[in-house]
């Protein structure tokens, strides 16, 4: 090993969050704050409770999206980065 070499990441997963592409059709019902309610493929039925933490203020001009980003309480662990995740948020007109 030399000097600065990086050996390991230490990944704290008691919180994580998952970035929401949110289509501009749909941007200005987001807000900060706003929970919403999670699922990973890879966890089943499981719902996790989420709070809609910034919605970052320039969009994707390719596929005209925004990204959203939610945190998600993950007290067990289960969660791991990288999985994938699905969304719903209540949007009242």
């Amino acid at each position: 090993y030399r000097a600065n070499d990086v050996l390991y990441h230490v990944v704290n997963i008691d919180e994580v969050y998952v970035n929401v592409d949110v289509p501009e059709t749909y941007i200005k019902q987001i807000r900060e704050g706003m929970q919403v309610s999670v699922t990973f493929n890879a966890l089943g039925e499981q719902h996790f409770a989420g709070t809609v933490e910034t919605v970052l203020p320039s969009g994707t001009t390719t596929n005209r999206t925004f990204t959203a980003r939610v945190l998600v309480k993950n007290p067990d662990q289960a969660i791991k980065p990288g999985m994938f995740a699905s969304i719903q948020i209540a949007l009242g007109e």
